[in-house]
């Protein structure tokens, strides 16, 4: 009995300990109430002191880790520099062996071609015979080599992302602007040059024939067959070791297999273009749906407009054309403004690839053959 009334005796003078509570959020003022600090008020008042009131804890940020990270190659040992010359000029010779197999085949064909057509009457016709040695030889018979030749090597594609129609029909906009301004440079120097042979003989290929083999050939297979050659193939190799090479790379070669100044820097400005949109979206649709739009704008739906004879029509079109080049014209100047960051390999810069991209015996085999169709094409 002493034991129990000493108990109750202690729990009554032991003080009870409030328990924790988090603290209650701010009440709304109901509409139509006067206005006025509330919660001075006693029924708005905590019913326990502040220290009894577990305040909640702010998260610590983490640290974000950097779209473009910061490049080491400065600091590696010189071992870890050959390591990374050596893949990258592994990438480079490979990319460079299956361009010059795509050119020896493709030339290899044209000839086997026009020895079995010889006496046809196909070859009545340069610019029908022209075309259809093109569609046969480049694009089902050398590009299924090429491509899925490449394919033996590991490649390392770009991330896949997805755009949408308004960012579709501006970068459609500034690849008319590229084309457009690459075909102006490329007339400007040929009026200089003084020769205007090749680019009779472009023009001819881009207005002869009929309506239904230039859509084909023109339109549609050409800019699949050159976008899985120039940019899926090259940039899927050589995407690892930096963008900003890769896609140069890609450009110049693109620009250098048309073998004449008067497409040389319209094909280079659309290549350079179209490669950039592939590493930032990772889909060759892209670049093909792109490809095509300029081709049959610039070809095909240009050719039909002139055979009409129409100068109102031609007038509009020419109007159309224009617009559209001060459109991307403006949509270039806004890019410039914009700082434009290219991923590069975090142990290795642009520099370092120079000489693997240029100075192996492939490369240097492709780009002199390029060069040899330049001189033909002036003379």
């Amino acid at each position: 009995m002493e034991n129990n009334n000493f108990n109750k005796q202690q729990s009554q003078q032991a003080p009870q300990q409030p328990q924790m509570y988090y603290q209650p959020q701010p009440m709304q003022i109901p509409y139509g109430y006067p206005s006025g600090n509330y919660m001075n008020q006693p029924q708005y008042q905590q019913p326990y002191p502040q220290q009894y009131y577990v305040q909640p804890q702010a998260q610590p940020q983490q640290p974000r880790e950097p779209r473009y990270p910061k490049n080491t190659y400065k600091s590696l040992s010189k071992e870890e520099k050959k390591k990374i010359f050596k893949s990258t000029y592994i990438d480079y010779t490979w990319v460079s062996l299956w361009l010059v197999l795509f050119t020896v085949i493709t030339q290899g064909c044209a000839v086997l071609f026009a020895t079995i057509f010889k006496n046809t009457s196909i070859t009545n016709d340069y610019i029908v015979f022209a075309l259809l040695g093109t569609f046969v030889c480049m694009h089902l018979v050398a590009t299924p080599a090429t491509f899925f030749g490449s394919k033996i090597r590991r490649t390392q594609a770009p991330e896949p992302h997805r755009i949408g129609a308004g960012m579709m029909s501006i970068t459609y906009l500034f690849t008319l602007f590229c084309a457009f301004s690459g075909a102006i440079i490329g007339s400007i120097l040929m009026m200089i040059i003084g020769n205007n042979n090749s680019q009779q003989e472009v023009s001819q290929l881009a207005t002869g024939g009929s309506f239904f083999l230039r859509l084909l050939v023109v339109g549609i297979s050409a800019p699949i067959i050159e976008e899985l050659i120039f940019r899926k193939m090259i940039i899927d190799h050589l995407y690892k070791h930096g963008e900003l090479a890769a896609i140069l790379f890609s450009g110049i070669a693109f620009g250098a297999y048309h073998g004449n100044f008067a497409q040389f820097f319209l094909a280079t400005f659309i290549g350079i273009s179209n490669a950039y949109i592939y590493t930032r979206t990772g889909k060759i649709r892209y670049p093909i749906i792109l490809h095509m739009g300029v081709n049959l704008l610039t070809t095909v739906g240009t050719a039909q407009i002139y055979a009409t004879g129409n100068m109102g029509l031609i007038g509009i079109w020419a109007m159309l054309i224009f617009g559209a080049w001060i459109a991307g014209l403006v949509l270039f100047i806004v890019i410039l403004c914009r700082k434009i960051h290219f991923k590069l390999h975090i142990n290795q810069n642009f520099a370092s690839t120079l000489v693997p991209m240029f100075a192996n015996v492939f490369t240097i085999l492709f780009f002199a053959y390029c060069v040899y169709q330049f001189v033909v094409s002036l003379s």
